[in-house]
């Protein structure tokens, strides 16, 4: 294994420890997703797919944000308020479009 790929799995390893990533296994496939519920509404169950060659941008990014950035969406607003308590908002979610803006 080389150390690019050990990288690419340590942050997978902790982007699932964190519970930021999910493994989803079908048809003899597994993946990995980013977990997007209660993101953009309530009571969703909801994900995106890292292809493999987004896994560090992933990781760099943090898992919300490459999410939102992929989707072009921004959190709900609940979602929203609470990031910016946390102070988990950032400079690259607040340049995606309001929701419902054209």
């Amino acid at each position: 294994m080389s150390d690019y790929e050990l990288d690419r799995a340590e942050m997978l390893e902790e982007m699932i420890d964190s519970s930021a990533v999910f493994l989803h296994d079908e048809n003899e496939r597994i993946s990995f997703w980013v977990n997007c519920n209660d993101l953009w509404s309530w009571a969703s169950a909801d994900g995106e797919e890292i292809p493999y060659g987004e896994i560090e941008n992933c990781y760099k990014l943090g898992a919300i944000t490459w999410a939102c950035v992929r989707r072009n969406l921004r959190p709900f607003d609940r979602c929203e308020e609470e990031m910016k308590k946390r102070d988990a908002w950032n400079d690259t979610l607040d340049a995606l479009p309001l929701r419902g803006a054209p």
